[in-house]
């Protein structure tokens, strides 16, 4: 197992039973879904006037206790591990409590360089402890999407009393195809802390 951030070349490697058409299709949902959710949530609670989460967020109209449950995440890494696949872009989706995340949110794919620059979300987080899970939809050089589910396969714990909170997640590929089983992993990692980044 080769660990690249973009992948290599192998002949031997047999992608999942994807046409092009379910392909596209596949990222064309996942990109409407998540930007509509974001829409309907981020949106609404900070003002944005360019789909930017953070952008004009004005914590001075907020309530005292709103103030107190107010954090802010961002995904700090996210690293695909594959042999023969060479991955461009990635969706991430998923929820801390009940804030939903769907990252990118401007674009449909976020390019795998790019990720350190991603967007600034507030979260609403009544209890310092709750559940998050999150799931990656890859695309890689010839068109194909690819699915990876965290290898927890439960929503996971966190516990924000401490700060910043830093985690770790591990996904590996949702293959199907138990004969031509494929060995392809992801690897992010996110962070909750009080103040913006």
């Amino acid at each position: 197992m080769t660990k690249t951030t973009f992948g290599s070349e192998d002949k031997d490697v047999r992608v999942a039973k994807l046409n092009f058409k379910q392909s596209v299709l596949i990222a064309i949902i996942s990109a409407i879904s998540g930007i509509s959710v974001t829409y309907l949530t981020v949106n609404r609670s900070t003002n944005s006037k360019n789909g930017n989460p953070v952008d004009n967020f004005d914590e001075t109209t907020m309530s005292e206790s709103s103030k107190q449950n107010l954090y802010y995440f961002k995904i700090t890494k996210v690293e695909m591990e594959a042999e023969g696949l060479k991955f461009v872009g990635v969706r991430v989706h998923g929820h801390i409590s009940e804030n939903p995340i769907a990252y990118p949110i401007k674009t449909l794919w976020a390019n795998l360089g790019t990720l350190y620059n991603s967007s600034n979300y507030p979260l609403f987080l009544e209890e310092k402890k709750g559940s998050y899970n999150f799931d990656i939809i890859a695309l890689d050089d010839k068109g194909k999407v690819y699915y990876f589910h965290s290898m927890s396969n439960y929503a996971e714990r966190y516990s924000i009393e401490k700060l910043p909170y830093t985690q770790p997640m591990r996904f590996t590929l949702n293959n199907n195809d138990y004969n031509n089983r494929m060995l392809a992993y992801a690897n992010m990692e996110f962070e909750i802390r009080k103040d913006p980044f």
